[in-house]
């Protein structure tokens, strides 16, 4: 070792350009300081690999035990049983059993409220622009005597604005074309006694959209003298449910103060009555539905009864009596 260290010290001097001393001396322990401290840190990491080792090696035990015991008499398992399989699905079943009756019916209610917005306004569009080419419906010298005639004159004025997805024009051979021969009121009673459905429609189209229209009727006001023309509107075309209030609306081509708007039926005549689940009326169940619809935007009335207060705010609101 003193050989080694004489050596090193030789190799530095001549290194630096220095003269070699006389007497060359060099301490032991001097040169094993360095490779005990080397030593005992390359000690030091190997323990604290191990330990890290072994407390990873728990720790993985550890959770390992936390899996495999899953009773309290620490029997091991690897896996749920089928008992617990299916409490777990029953459960599942259960809650879907409860939401999913909601969820669809709020989907459904959603999609027949934009489906009748929808055709109101495609509707809407077209009168005015037929107003606009040809003035009020009362200025369209309609024959009220012959409603076949009359329906013909109103369809070739509204329909060249219309995206049509089917013209079956006059139905002079009351045919339903495939159509619905009944509805179900709102209350859900199957209509029948003075319906007639869409052989009684004396012009039935479809449009782009989904919906069947059909010019049934024409009303003159003895009040104010004028003239309004009554549709069938089913917003999905004859798919369910068929029932008014939902998919099926009555409205009227109307005008107020010389403009033209499109109301529901007779609404300064009808009551809450004509829009309720559970009373019956001595028309159509539903069939005022669409005034409430056009005022409020929402359906609530299958939710609810809607109360007379409701329904002469929205009368008065719509009213279109020329003052």
């Amino acid at each position: 070792m003193r050989r080694h260290c004489e050596e090193l010290a030789t190799k530095q001097s001549i290194d630096r350009g220095q003269a070699l001393p006389s007497a060359m001396t060099c301490d032991w322990q001097d040169t094993q300081k360095p490779v005990i401290a080397h030593s005992v840190a390359r000690s030091n990491s190997v323990i604290a690999r191990s330990n890290a080792t072994k407390q990873s090696i728990r720790l993985k035990h550890s959770l390992l035990d936390c899996f495999a015991y899953a009773r309290n008499d620490g029997r091991k398992k690897a896996a749920f049983t089928l008992a617990e399989v299916l409490i777990t699905l029953g459960v599942i079943g259960v809650v879907a059993a409860m939401t999913l009756p909601g969820l669809v019916n709020k989907y459904q209610e959603k999609a027949w409220l934009t489906q009748f917005k929808v055709t109101y306004s495609v509707l809407s569009q077209a009168y005015l622009r037929a107003y606009q080419e040809n003035g009020v419906i009362k200025n369209w010298n309609l024959p009220l005597d012959n409603k076949a005639e009359s329906a013909r004159i109103v369809a070739d004025n509204l329909l060249p604005y219309l995206n049509l997805a089917q013209d079956w024009k006059q139905n002079s051979n009351y045919s339903s074309h495939n159509l619905p021969m009944h509805y179900l009121g709102l209350n859900g009673i199957k209509i029948a006694t003075g319906f007639n459905g869409w052989e009684s429609a004396h012009y039935v189209f479809a449009l782009a959209n989904g919906a069947t229209v059909g010019i049934f009727d024409f009303l003159l006001d003895e009040v104010d003298n004028k003239l309004r023309v009554l549709l069938y509107v089913d917003t999905n075309g004859g798919n369910g449910p068929n029932q008014f209030g939902k998919d099926f609306f009555i409205i009227a081509l109307n005008t107020k103060k010389g403009y033209p708007i499109i109301t529901g039926y007779d609404p300064w005549n009808s009551t809450q009555n004509g829009c309720s689940t559970t009373k019956t009326v001595a028309w159509y169940s539903g069939g005022a539905c669409a005034t409430w619809v056009i005022a409020t935007g929402n359906m609530d009335y299958l939710h609810r009864e809607l109360t007379a207060e409701e329904w002469s705010e929205i009368i008065k609101a719509g009213d279109i009596k020329e003052e």
